[in-house]
């Protein structure tokens, strides 16, 4: 008994330092019930995760050692200008950020490093709409920033050209 529940705690500890990680906890304006909530639905999103590892990617061999494949979540609203474009923090438009935000919250472009935060993510959609998932290649690792809050950025514009669209139409997930 005191095993089990030594072995549930320590999800539930590793589950709050994740969050704790990337600061989630201070943007939350619900009560304990609804936290209790999210701390659940984040734990099990981190074991399917990494129980279940999906490619959304193609193999890839980059040219240089120290560039990879990234990935971009972003609302549909902005898959055209994407396209035409490529990934640039200006041209946000109507669309909202995933995370909710109605304007950049930093001069660049946020990238995920592996399928596992671009699933957190995307369950974190906020847009109130689907999502596009998109692969960015040919960027040299070494160039992302650190927001301070756990998720990396490129401090530069990311032309279409490095841009693929892997995944599309992704809808919201159930609210948690």
């Amino acid at each position: 008994m005191n095993r089990a529940h030594a072995q549930t705690h320590a999800l539930g500890e590793e589950t709050m330092a994740s969050l704790k990680a990337r600061r989630l906890l201070r943007k939350l304006s619900c009560g304990a019930t609804r936290i209790i909530d999210l701390v659940k639905a984040v734990r099990s999103l981190e074991l399917t995760a990494s129980t279940r590892r999906r490619s959304l990617t193609a193999s890839y061999t980059p040219d240089v050692s120290h560039t990879s494949n990234l990935l971009h979540v972003s609302s549909v609203l902005n898959r055209q200008s994407i396209a035409r474009h490529g990934l640039d923090w200006t041209r946000m438009g109507s669309a909202p950020g995933i995370a909710g935000s109605s304007r950049p919250e930093v001069e660049g472009i946020f990238v995920c490093r592996d399928e596992e935060e671009a699933e957190f993510l995307m369950q974190i959609n906020n847009t109130g709409g689907p999502i596009d998932v998109w692969s960015v290649d040919g960027i040299d690792e070494e160039l992302l920033l650190d927001n301070g809050n756990g998720f990396v950025y490129l401090p530069d514009r990311i032309p279409a050209a490095h841009a693929r669209l892997v995944r599309s139409d992704v809808p919201p997930q159930l609210a948690f």
